[in-house]
């Protein structure tokens, strides 16, 4: 019985003892548990930790960078805006109400054909001696032609078609002196206006009529012509630019007369460019039949370069902008009333009216007697114009 009872209690002991042993790791297994989950928890609030950082951060260099573009984007706009006042500051001090600088470009497309004329003809038949010589005979024979002009229908007519003899003749034996005619034929025309226009309004009739038939027959013949009376008369597109200096005479038409060593005076070049004026408005209201070509330069050109004259700075007027308008006045009211109508009468009132008052101390000659015309349409209710052919 000892024996059995010192078993048990060493069986107890032992069981104890393996107790005390199993609690002591499960104690041991929980505090690792505990320290690992303690680990992991605190690895984790650093991650959550670093990563609220990490936003934070990228969330700040975002707004950073949000502003500083933000920044950029509001200097673009002050900066673009700035530009954009400060070109229109300098588009309206020197455009004006009119698109000057179209006004501009026009009148280079016309000088740029003058140019090329000097390149691409005049220098090949200079220095081809048949050329030289076909084209000379044949100026010769439209001098003779020209110097016939009167107040004739037929004998325009007659005029016309022996200059389309001596084009055809011209086209057939070479098309560089046939383009070599055509320009002849325009120096010619412009240079009747400067010489008998300014003498005789009248005579713009006929040379007015065989000008716009030629513009629309002759291919390239519109353009050359257009071109020959721009360079001497500029205003008739509206261009105006300062004569302080020698290049902007020669752009405004002035003649330097190399016999007296001078720029001619300021009444021979306004009458000059009155002259000019008057064909050109003859070309704009030469009627066509039904049946007849498309007029090639139509009386539109002609409100053009009106509203063109009275949007003209008012600093840059000159008495030669009022004797080209009362040119055109003599030549074109009547036939300028008929195409437009009340709008017309509108034009024509502030024409001779308000435009005529803006420059009214400089004491123009031609606005005075601009005036004086405008003052008796409205008294006599009569617009003038030219007479027609006989």
């Amino acid at each position: 019985d000892e024996l059995e009872r010192q078993k048990k209690v060493e069986e107890e002991a032992r069981k104890k003892h393996e107790e005390e042993a199993r609690q002591k790791k499960l104690a041991e297994e929980k505090k690792r548990e505990e320290e690992e989950e303690r680990l992991r928890k605190e690895k984790f609030e650093a991650e959550r930790k670093k990563q609220e950082d990490e936003e934070l951060k990228k969330k700040k260099l975002q707004t950073e960078l949000a502003a500083k573009e933000e920044t950029e984007r509001q200097s673009i706009i002050a900066k673009k805006k700035l530009e954009e006042e400060a070109a229109k500051k300098k588009a309206d001090e020197e455009l004006e109400f009119v698109k000057w600088s179209a006004v501009e470009k026009e009148w280079y497309s016309y000088k740029k054909i003058i140019v090329d004329i000097n390149t691409e003809i005049n220098d090949v038949v200079k220095d081809n001696k048949e050329l030289k010589s076909f084209t000379f005979k044949s100026k010769r024979e439209i001098k003779k032609k020209m110097a016939q002009m009167s107040t004739s229908l037929a004998q325009l007519k007659k005029i016309m078609e022996d200059i389309k003899g001596i084009l055809t003749t011209a086209f057939q034996f070479n098309e560089v002196a046939y383009k070599w005619l055509l320009n002849f034929m325009a120096k010619a025309i412009v240079n009747q206006a400067e010489t008998e226009v300014i003498v005789n309004i009248q005579a713009a009739n006929a040379i007015g009529i065989l000008a716009t038939h030629m513009m629309s027959n002759y291919t390239g013949f519109k353009d050359i012509l257009l071109a020959r009376i721009i360079k001497k008369c500029p205003y008739l597109v509206g261009y105006t630019c300062n004569i302080d200096t020698e290049e902007g005479r020669r752009r405004m038409g002035w003649k330097y007369l190399e016999n007296a060593n001078k720029w001619e005076d300021e009444t021979a070049y306004a009458e000059r460019m009155g002259g000019i004026c008057g064909i050109w408005s003859v070309v704009t209201q030469v009627r066509f039949g039904p049946t007849s070509n498309v007029h090639p330069y139509p009386i539109s050109n002609s409100w053009k370069m009106l509203a063109r004259q009275v949007d003209t700075p008012t600093e840059k007027l000159t008495n030669a902008h009022f004797c080209v308008v009362a040119a055109w006045w003599d030549i074109s009211a009547s036939k300028f009333l008929m195409a437009f109508g009340r709008q017309g009468d509108k034009l024509m009132e502030l024409i001779w009216n308000d435009w005529t008052n803006s420059v009214c101390d400089k004491r123009f000659a031609a606005a005075a007697r601009l005036r004086l015309l405008g003052e008796e349409w409205r008294s006599t209710g009569k617009a003038p114009g030219l007479k027609p052919l006989e």
